[in-house]
């Protein structure tokens, strides 16, 4: 159970590295002064390379299978979208969503065929 907590979290850990990283790197105001932006990008480009090792360290195994957990709780986050009347997904959100419902697709099958056991 504490493998697959840890394995759970480091997707939302990614995704966080990323888009600090992404921030860092096309804040705008900041092209004039690069000092000012220098922490900011090197913070975001470790935190986002390190989790790409802890990613790599979790192993295959269970990062299927909180791509099974992950993939059904899309549905509640595009209900919760419909509700605001607003659009399901964005671009970047729907190659996301379909990333995860692939892997999640292998997950099930790799713990069906009995490669994955739980």
């Amino acid at each position: 159970a504490l493998n697959m907590t840890s394995a759970l979290s480091l997707i939302p850990f990614i995704l966080a590295a990323g888009y600090a990283l992404r921030l860092a790197i096309t804040r705008e105001g900041y092209e004039s002064d690069a000092s000012r932006r220098t922490p900011e990008l090197v913070f975001a480009a470790v935190a986002t390379i390190y989790t790409l090792f802890l990613l790599f360290a979790a192993g295959p195994r269970y990062m299927l299978v909180s791509f099974v957990i992950y993939a059904p709780g899309t549905a509640l986050f595009a209900m919760a979208r419909r509700e605001q009347r607003r659009r399901v997904f964005s671009g970047s959100e729907m190659a996301i969503f379909a990333v995860s419902v692939i892997l999640a697709a292998v997950g099930v099958v790799a713990i069906a065929a009995g490669w994955i056991t739980i």
